[in-house]
């Protein structure tokens, strides 16, 4: 399958006559809960020619492939509009940058543009990010009742628990979520005994053993079975989002790095 994406995206290069400098997988197969049949969403960063730069008419700066690929789904950023949305901590972009899956990664000076994103994002963006993909899921499908499937709880689930770690860990939550689910709860040393811990409850256990049971269910194809409303889980859902908290704002990018990012990237 990566052969055949590479090769893809080399005919995306050809006909949309750009480079391609970074692609990777996002959605469910980033996140480690894909089912069996899940489709690749494959995003990727690209450069046009200075020439194409300095046109007066300004080309498109995203490309989003329709080509109805069997179980494959392709949409890339012009380098400008990437960098702007990484600018301002754009939790789709912070994902990219993140992602366990990299197909293509050409970039110059990419380990000092992600640490500059890791270490000095805004978490109130990415806060605020994952607690509205918890409220649109779970308003929209499942209090409503309009599609109460395992799916839709893992997807609402995934806003409450990332959008607690960055309350709670003031940090970019895992891209796998199953990594998330296991290191929500810190375990902390316990007084002077190196072999004694206790773990910190962020999050109930039991929240967490039935996110991972419904993890299983869904990469053995069945998270789009209809089922009845878990009302505990509901509970705990409804009870997140009528809390205001939120974390404190961090300190701002250095612009200088993505500006040199940039420059170092446009050369040809």
């Amino acid at each position: 399958m990566t052969k055949q994406i590479l090769k893809e995206l080399e005919e995306i290069e050809r006909e949309n006559k750009i480079r391609i400098l970074y692609a990777v997988e996002s959605g469910s197969k980033a996140w480690g809960i894909a089912s069996k049949d899940s489709d690749n969403d494959v995003r990727f960063v690209f450069v046009r020619s200075r020439d194409e730069y300095l046109d007066l008419d300004k080309k498109p700066d995203v490309i989003d492939i329709d080509k109805h690929l069997p179980k494959r789904d392709y949409v890339g950023f012009d380098i400008y509009k990437f960098l702007h949305m990484a600018r301002t901590s754009n939790p789709q972009v912070v994902e990219w940058i993140v992602s366990p899956i990299v197909y293509i990664n050409k970039f110059k000076m990419f380990k000092e543009v992600k640490d500059e994103v890791c270490n000095n994002f805004n978490p109130i963006a990415l806060f605020h990010h994952y607690k509205s993909m918890c409220k649109s899921n779970y308003v929209k499908y499942l209090k409503s009742g309009n599609l109460v499937t395992y799916k839709k709880y893992l997807y609402a689930m995934r806003g409450v628990l990332n959008a607690i770690w960055v309350l709670h860990h003031n940090t970019v939550p895992p891209v796998i979520f199953p990594n998330t689910i296991n290191e929500i709860n810190p375990i902390t040393k316990k007084g002077d005994f190196l072999n004694v811990a206790e773990v910190k409850e962020i999050v109930p256990n039991w929240i967490l053993k039935k996110v991972s049971d419904i993890i299983y269910l869904k990469t053995q194809g069945k998270e789009k079975d209809i089922i009845e409303n878990i009302v505990h889980i509901d509970q705990y859902i409804e009870s997140f989002l009528k809390s205001n908290e939120e974390p404190t704002p961090r300190k701002r990018f250095n612009i200088r790095v993505f500006d040199e990012f940039l420059k170092a990237n446009l050369e040809d």
